[in-house]
């Protein structure tokens, strides 16, 4: 099969994938919150970056804008510098899609409690728009998309002076990175296959992050390739680093334990569906967001790099709660995952149990065995056919060396009580047969 027909199979639909024909320019901006009904995405797109630049002007002119890089039904994300040269992120979101508000506090009130989330630098609104400042992680891989996007040109003031945006053919998410990494491991090894080492620290990375947000009382709601961004462990290098992720996207985050509907259908777990017994009432955001990270280590380990089946019946309503407890004893029922086992297959179905209260928590995702031991994870980690013997060889010797030396004590054991109970040679039990006078 070729590199085409086996990532085709992929179900995470990439957002900044364009619709519709690119154009050059953008149309006119229509106020109004209903000003893009109709449009495409890429549409959606131009139009909002034209219209933020004449109605947020001076905010705007404290950066530099170098180009698109994402965009999606709800809003698009701009890169530049500000004038100490600093690389930021600028988000345009645009109102009556979303409850932006609540994703500026959500941002706010978390950002700074891990490493691994991304950082709040300012934002302010429009009639049209919120703009939210971050900072920047990563640079795009090529996406899985082959079109080309035309740049954007439009007049930003009244100088003349036209402004040329180029529209970045690719992002820095998840999503583009496993796809450039599985098209090079393709060509190298002839299987899509990434690196479990770069699985583990993904998911290790994180839950590191839901957990600092957990301690901050949310959770993210929406967690899924789309919106985890690398910024290291390219596919380009010669030696790949350990990816280094930041989670980014709180449009869905929420107090943890006030969660009635997940951010994203398709990666919704089993507590939301309308048969399920919590339906009616507040769910554990940070047990759903296990579910989700659970799904992406799955894409992730996967030669396809797809959901399991199971997720599109699930996102129709097609199968009910109790038909997945019933499926695998409480396991959800994943397609097959030829080469995964031990820790890493064991990790993955106790992130995804269909029950959320059997599910594992994030405090022992972190403490899993897989996290200490690395070769068990599938049979392509790097010398872990090599390294797994070597360690049980040295069990195999441990073994030994105790029974040799409890066999050792045994005999030691055995002579010293032969010793005690056996009476010396001139010893007499008895009376002489012929005792003399």
């Amino acid at each position: 099969m070729s590199l085409i027909g086996t990532l085709g199979r992929w179900v995470f639909a990439h957002p900044d994938t364009a619709e519709g024909t690119p154009s050059s320019t953008a149309d006119t901006p229509i106020a109004g919150k209903d000003r893009y009904a109709g449009l495409t995405k890429e549409e959606k797109m131009r139009a909002a970056i034209v219209s933020g630049f004449s109605s947020s002007q001076m905010q705007l002119s404290k950066y530099i804008v170098h180009e698109v890089v994402g965009f999606g039904a709800n809003g698009c994300v701009l890169v530049g510098v500000d004038m100490s040269g600093v690389s930021v992120a600028i988000k345009i979101i645009y109102k009556g899609s979303v409850r932006a508000g609540d994703e500026i506090s959500a941002m706010r009130a978390v950002c700074t409690a891990s490493e691994y989330l991304v950082q709040y630098v300012e934002h302010w609104e429009d009639e049209s728009h919120w703009y939210l400042v971050t900072d920047v992680c990563g640079s795009a891989h090529p996406s899985a998309s082959v079109d080309e996007l035309q740049p954007l040109r439009f007049r930003s003031d009244g100088n003349g002076v036209v402004r040329t945006l180029r529209v970045a053919n690719g992002a820095n998410d998840l999503f583009a990175w496993s796809f450039a990494v599985r098209s090079r491991m393709f060509e190298e090894t002839g299987r899509a296959r990434i690196p479990a080492e770069h699985v583990k620290q993904i998911v290790r990375q994180i839950s590191q992050a839901l957990l600092a947000m957990k301690g901050r009382g949310y959770s993210h709601n929406d967690i899924k390739l789309e919106n985890i961004v690398v910024s290291q462990g390219g596919p380009a290098e010669n030696v790949w680093p350990s990816p280094s992720i930041r989670l980014v996207d709180f449009g869905h985050a929420k107090p943890i334990a006030d969660i009635r509907k997940y951010g994203t259908k398709l990666v919704s777990a089993p507590e939301f569906l309308p048969d399920s017994p919590f339906a009616d009432q507040p769910k554990d955001g940070s047990a759903a967001d296990v579910f989700a990270l659970g799904l992406v280590m799955y894409v992730l380990l996967n030669d396809d790099g797809g959901l399991p089946a199971a997720c599109e019946s699930m996102q129709k309503d097609a199968v009910g709660f109790f038909d997945l407890v019933s499926a695998d004893h409480g396991r959800f029922p994943f397609d097959s995952l030829d080469g995964v086992e031990g820790d890493a297959l064991h990790l993955l179905h106790e992130m995804c149990r269909v029950n959320p209260a059997r599910r594992y928590t994030l405090e022992q995702i972190l403490g899993h065995d897989c996290e200490q031991r690395m070769p068990r994870w599938t049979h392509e980690c790097p010398h872990a056919a090599e390294e797994a013997f070597a360690s049980h060889l040295q069990r195999i010797e441990t073994a030994v060396r105790l029974f040799t030396a409890g066999e050792t004590l045994f005999w030691i054991f055995v002579l010293t009580l032969n010793n005690l109970t056996t009476p010396p040679p001139n010893y007499r039990t008895t009376e002489p047969d012929n005792p003399t006078h």
